[in-house]
């Protein structure tokens, strides 16, 4: 869920296999990035990915005959391996600025890490890949290579082995992308096993498993996948990842002990049939594997380009800043952008994720913040009595900045550390975050444009059409704004408020927070509030408040933990909806938390109805274990916000719905997308104040939410017309029913 956020306590070790001095590079910050990398507000400049069939490049054990053979690297030692001019005509050429590889640690004699970086370069204080004493251990990494293609491997303790595979590469960098190599995320999903137990592999067959085409989220186009794969066996044995169809290389995606429960990240090129193939070398094991993400075949689309970082550390919750250990059930919001080093405008993050597990086995799931529920896929396994167990993610971010993390029930406390390799850059695209009608005719929409940059959109007719209005220079993206009448209007994105006095004709930047600003609302067009998060890691909400029209936003002290996501004002009191439910009677100055009977729901948007006191939020209940489509909430409140009552009065099949507006005193609209990507918005209506809902045409032209920024929001002016809008195929779209949803009119803007 976006909020739920902790209080910031130093966190307590919970057991730990590793020495104090071995956790060096998990613990300590880092040193100043130097040279911090961003993406222009004009051009986006990143590289393609090119999938090869997996190869093997350096092996340090005796007589491996591959490069750097007989070269165990001993304590604080370290080898060079040559990545480009490796493979073939197949394999990584000169000009590649990173490879995504798989370093296998074995022989290992004491606790230990190794670190992956530049040749040449100075050493970051991060771990790419974490073991003990006498465990074979592989990590996936993505690595930016050095001006003559090779990394440095950094061994701290003991001596190991280390065996290194390719599984593909990122070309030059370039502000022309091709189309192919890409990558899109999707809402992940379970392409082999099953929610209680993996699919058995038996000694030395072959698995084939589909992950494009069909019935999947991904194109059958895509030239490859990012997949998680998760085993558990009865022997020591690797699994191989590889292209459908391909002879099997020698080469390993994840290795795994008799009884140890231990995940990889892998990039696969999709092979025969959209599927690829998993090889199990010794015994039974159960397998998972878990789809991410897909890097593009050619295709005409959008897509998002690679551009590597130095490493930094972005969270660690258990420092004085970042908040706490994620409860079991729970999930907590945290912050993956980093200022200038990572844009919020990135659609993912190459990053590292170690947690530090307090008791038995148990699993994480990361996903952005604008899906309403975790997805049926895990990102890091643990076995019980674990030390730090890390595992690659291309953690999906929609634009946002925001991650979910979700820890399985049952689980015990875990603490989490992320670490950031690099982000993915939009080369295209673009869409609407909020949208405000103070009128029958007049609503002014804010978003991002295809640059990443923010966009204001007015309309004069009542959502039939937009115009583009001028914005200050460098403006990032645009997540909230308040129109309290039709002169004055108040935005926020990044850590600017602007507003505007001309109905959103021209723009000015008011001042600057110092947070990330999510959402603002407006009593009046002297009194508003607004609310965001802090950039250290987890987020921490932060409360704003003006009396002045803008002039002063005073930072509300304190500010209730985890709430107010979403806001609506009345004329005498402000409500916000998260992971809860929180209530202004005196302007924002004071916040009160609300009891909700709907606990542990996810409130993703909330609105009252014009002339009453009656409101209504809706959200995603998140009780019970974890599954792929968890049931809806929709709460109510007769009194401005103070009481509210759960209702069942959403019909089933609205478990995905993210947005309610109200256009009179009885009727409102709500929607949402459906349950998998691609699929269409579902809308409903109720003419009783809530009481019952009935089923509308939904429009069409809308992006699924876990395209690059994928977010919808919608306005009501009337009793029969609504305005929504969000990210099309091309980019910023709208839509407008004027006979109760009988029909909609979707048109592109900008």
């Amino acid at each position: 869920m976006r909020a739920g956020f902790h209080d910031g306590l130093v966190r307590r070790m919970g057991p730990v296999v590793v020495s104090t001095m071995v956790l060096l590079a998990l613990i300590s910050g880092l040193v100043v990035v130097p040279a911090a990398r961003h993406a222009s507000a004009a051009t986006v400049s990143g590289s393609t990915y090119t999938s090869v069939t997996p190869y093997r490049i350096s092996d340090t054990r005796t007589g491996s005959n591959l490069p750097n053979a007989d070269d165990t690297l001993g304590p604080g030692g370290t080898i060079t391996v040559q990545v480009t001019g490796t493979g073939g005509g197949s394999g990584v050429p000169a000009g590649a600025t990173a490879a995504a590889l798989n370093v296998t640690a074995t022989n290992t004699t004491s606790p230990s890490y190794v670190s992956v970086y530049p040749a040449g370069a100075a050493r970051p204080t991060v771990a790419n890949l974490n073991f003990v004493a006498g465990q074979t251990v592989a990590a996936f990494m993505m690595v930016p290579l050095s001006f003559g293609g090779a990394v440095t491997m950094f061994n701290y303790a003991g001596s190991a082995d280390l065996v290194v595979d390719v599984d593909g590469y990122y070309g030059a960098a370039t502000t022309t992308p091709s189309s192919t190599g890409l990558y899109d995320a999707v809402n992940p999903f379970r392409a082999l096993g099953s929610a209680s137990q993996g699919a058995a592999l038996e000694a030395g067959t072959v698995t084939p498993v589909t992950v494009s085409g069909g019935t999947t989220t991904v194109p059958a186009t895509a030239s490859a996948v990012v997949v998680n794969v998760t085993a558990i066996g009865n022997a020591p044995s690797y699994l191989t990842a590889y292209p459908a169809g391909a002879t099997r290389p020698l080469a390993a995606s994840l290795n795994f002990g008799p009884g140890q429960i231990i995940s990889n990240r892998s990039v696969v090129g999709v092979g025969t049939g959209g599927q690829i193939d998993i090889y199990n070398y010794a015994g039974d094991a159960n397998v998972d594997v878990d789809v991410d993400g897909y890097y593009s075949g050619g295709e005409a689309g959008s897509g998002s380009v690679f551009v590597p970082i130095t490493p930094v550390r972005v969270v660690d919750t258990r420092s004085s800043t970042d908040g706490a250990a994620i409860a079991s059930g729970a999930s907590e919001s945290f912050v993956l952008t980093s200022g200038a080093t990572i844009p919020a405008t990135a659609t993912a993050v190459a990053a590292n994720f170690t947690v530090v597990p307090e008791g038995g086995a148990g699993f994480i799931t990361v996903y952005p913040t604008s899906d309403n529920t975790p997805p049926l896929a895990s990102d890091v396994n643990w076995a019980a009595g674990s030390g730090p167990t890390p595992n690659f993610t291309v953690a999906d971010t929609d634009g946002t900045g925001f991650v979910e993390v979700y820890n399985l029930p049952d689980a015990t406390p875990v603490d989490l550390v992320v670490d950031d390799f690099g982000y993915f850059l939009p080369i295209a695209g673009g869409g609407f975050h909020a949208i405000a009608c103070p009128s029958t005719t007049n609503c002014v929409a804010v978003g991002q444009g295809t640059d990443g940059g923010g966009i204001v959109e007015v309309s004069t007719n009542g959502g039939a059409s937009f115009t583009d209005e001028p914005v200050p220079a460098g403006l990032p993206a645009l997540f909230g704004v308040a129109c309290p009448d039709v002169t004055h209007c108040f935005a926020v994105g990044g850590s600017d408020f602007i507003a505007s006095t001309d109905g959103g004709q021209s723009w000015s930047i008011q001042s600057q927070s110092g947070v990330d600003l999510y959402t603002v609302a407006c009593e009046s067009d002297a009194v508003c509030v607004s609310s965001g998060f802090n950039g250290n890691g987890e987020g921490i909400q932060s409360y704003f408040y003006t009396a002045n029209g803008g002039t002063t936003w005073t930072l509300t002290s304190p500010s209730p933990a985890g709430i107010g996501t979403y806001m609506t004002c009345l004329t005498s009191s402000c409500i916000a909806v998260g992971s809860g439910l929180s209530q202004t009677v005196d302007g924002g100055a004071t916040w009160s938390l609300v009891p909700s009977t709907g606990q542990n729901t996810l409130f993703d948007s909330v609105d009252c109805l014009p002339t009453t006191t009656t409101c209504l939020t809706v959200g995603t209940n998140l009780n019970g274990p974890q599954q792929p489509t968890l049931p809806g909430e929709l709460d109510i409140s007769t009194d401005g916000g103070s009481d509210w009552t759960s209702s069942t009065a959403l019909p089933a099949s609205t478990a995905s719905i993210s947005q309610v507006a109200c256009g009179s005193a009885t009727t409102c609209f709500a929607t949402g997308f459906g349950a998998t990507n691609g699929a269409p918005l579902v809308t409903v209506m109720t003419t009783n104040a809530g009481t019952s809902w009935t089923s509308v045409t939904g429009p069409s032209g809308f992006e699924y939410s876990s395209s690059s920024f994928g977010e919808i929001a919608m306005a009501c002016t009337s009793a029969t017309t609504c305005i929504i809008v969000g990210t099309g195929a091309s980019g910023p779209i709208s839509s407008v029913s004027t006979n109760s949803g009988g029909s909609w009119t979707s048109s592109p803007v900008g």
